[in-house]
């Protein structure tokens, strides 16, 4: 697989989801967003926001709300705005 110059490693992305958390969380209890969406709020790459996106999702701080876009994409929210605990 061939990288570009702006994909970082995988490892590198996985640590920042420690940073991310907070901000992540605090957008969602704004509002439901998509990853692009997201992706675009916080200037990191789509592929990265879905890594921290999973990893939120399987801790069970996020979840898919039901909805989604015209593209397809979910919204996400926090669990305690849409009334899953």
């Amino acid at each position: 697989m061939k990288r570009d110059q702006y994909t970082r490693d995988l490892a590198e992305v996985l640590r920042d989801e420690v940073l991310m958390r907070d901000r992540i969380v605090l957008l969602l209890q704004e509002k439901s967003m998509t990853i692009p969406e997201l992706s675009k709020s916080l200037g990191f790459p789509t592929e990265e926001v879905t890594q921290w996106i999973m990893a939120l999702w399987k801790y069970g701080l996020i979840a898919d709300t039901g909805a989604s876009d015209d593209g397809g994409y979910p919204f996400y929210g926090t669990r305690r705005t849409h009334g899953t605990s």
